[in-house]
């Protein structure tokens, strides 16, 4: 199974992490856009981000299963009103 079919289950500490350096790079990106950074300074600063965004994917990747946290009840996507009515709709 390749790296991008397989489903990447991340702990909430691994998420947070991941976003933080995700929301880092789009700043960055938007400052060479602006031509407020320097541009090679900059993309050697996006790569040092995304190389560690990749060390934890493929940390959690090697993970066994077993592992793996259960998502917290607040972290599963909501049903909204309209979707639950046509669930029932279905059955």
């Amino acid at each position: 199974m390749s790296t991008n079919q397989q489903q990447v289950n991340l702990t909430r500490e691994e998420k947070d992490f991941i976003q933080e350096r995700i929301d880092k790079v789009n700043e960055f990106e938007a400052l060479i856009q602006e031509g407020s950074v320097n541009q090679n300074s900059a993309i050697q600063k996006i790569d040092q981000l995304l190389d560690e965004v990749a060390q934890i994917t493929d940390q959690a990747l090697e993970r066994p299963a077993e592992v793996q946290k259960e998502l917290d009840i607040t972290e599963l996507p909501r049903v909204t009103a309209s979707q639950a009515s046509s669930n029932d709709q279905h059955q």
